[in-house]
């Protein structure tokens, strides 16, 4: 729960990117900062020589109010013991959508017309249920007793932008529970099934899966 610990909210989450980059060098990986303080960490393959690289894609920053957070286990739950989330990612295109309605409807009041011009930084998305990402994603869940079912979800993801670039790539949750909100929590139980699913998902690949 350290990291939960460490503010991270959108916008200011430097703190918070340079404690990971102390992590990753820790591992014995490399760690660096893009021009848009993205951190870009990469680890050398081991025995799968020829083997295409995994591309995992996270968020370090959270949705307000998010500073102070205290996280505290609860009968195997950890959650918020403040008037704080506990960790997730912003919903910008909800966000987007809620100041144009607003916007509309304040010109509207008074009485008078405007033009809005929403810039969509990516588009929907499919991708197939056979398709590489999916099919390996059921695989690794399957080991750690869950049986997944592609769907198909609303709102913006980052999976979003990289499809939309021609990198296949597919969402799969870690079990985390009323995202967004001061209610949040995740099972610890379900946190080491993630961490199971990922180390599954190297397994796979590096076997040529």
């Amino acid at each position: 729960m350290e990291m939960v610990r460490i503010d991270s909210e959108s916008g200011d989450e430097a703190r918070f990117l340079q404690y990971l980059i102390g992590e990753v060098d820790a591992m014995g990986g490399h760690a660096t900062l893009d021009d848009y303080g993205n951190l870009i960490a990469t680890f050398d393959a081991a025995a799968c020589e020829g083997v295409e690289p995994i591309l995992l894609s996270c968020h370090g920053d959270t949705v307000k109010p998010g500073v102070g957070i205290e996280p505290f286990l609860d009968d195997g739950v950890i959650r918020s013991a403040g008037p704080t989330i506990l960790g997730a990612d912003d919903k910008a295109v909800a966000l987007a959508e809620k100041m144009a309605a607003t916007i509309r409807s304040e010109v509207k009041a008074a009485g008078a017309t405007v033009g809005i011009d929403m810039d969509e930084k990516c588009r929907a998305v499919q991708i197939p249920e056979d398709a590489w990402s999916v099919r390996i994603a059921k695989e690794a869940l399957a080991t750690v007793g869950i049986k997944a079912q592609a769907v198909s979800m609303t709102g913006f993801t980052d999976a979003s932008i990289y499809n939309n670039r021609g990198i296949e790539m597919a969402v799969v949750g870690i079990g985390a529970q009323n995202e967004h909100s001061t209610d949040e929590c995740i099972e610890v139980a379900d946190m080491e099934r993630a961490v199971q699913m990922l180390l599954e998902i190297f397994r796979l690949v590096a076997a040529g899966g």
